[in-house]
């Protein structure tokens, strides 16, 4: 007599797929062309291991990103991700006035904060930009904030220092 073949095993299920960060971030939204102010972002951290971070342009609660057609290179969009992966880098948007509201930082270390930025339009000593990134140990800004009152045509965040890791609690 033949042997009994034996069974077929049952197939083994596909693994199921990570799901996608929740919420998800918006989809980016292609920026009109217009005139507008620059905003921009440099990392400046030299540091070791390199410093990576991410920043979320959002949407403006007042005004809105545009592309500026003198611009040399693109500006972000409207609800743009951008990954800072090495020093120097660097991004910007521009920005129709007047104009306010904030940006989302995201670090790989797991540090949140956020570049807020304000700019009545016409008088250009009352636009202000600031950060919620706080200090280092040493006292020194994280991000610094900088405005260029005589024209009231930029501002720049200058990511300087690596945040600290978030506190973890311990028991």
């Amino acid at each position: 007599s033949k042997p009994t073949p034996a069974p077929t095993p049952a197939p083994t299920p596909a693994p199921t797929p990570t799901p996608p960060p929740s919420p998800a971030p918006p989809q980016p939204i292609p920026a009109p062309k217009g005139k507008g102010i620059g905003v921009y972002v440099y990392h400046h951290v030299h540091a070791k291991p390199n410093l990576e971070f991410t920043l979320y342009t959002g949407r403006p609660t007042q005004g809105s990103w545009v592309q500026r057609p003198d611009s040399p290179t693109p500006d972000w969009n409207i609800q743009d991700t951008i990954r800072f992966k090495k020093v120097e880098q660097a991004a910007h948007g521009g920005l129709k006035t007047p104009a306010s509201g904030s940006m989302k930082m995201l670090f790989d270390n797991g540090f949140k904060c956020e570049l807020e930025y304000d700019h009545p339009g016409v008088d250009s000593t009352n636009v202000t930009a600031s950060s919620t990134c706080g200090k280092d140990k040493a006292g020194g800004d994280i991000v610094q904030a900088i405005v260029d009152r005589a024209t009231g045509d930029s501002i720049s965040f200058s990511v300087n220092i690596a945040p600290p890791p978030p506190a973890t609690l311990s028991f």
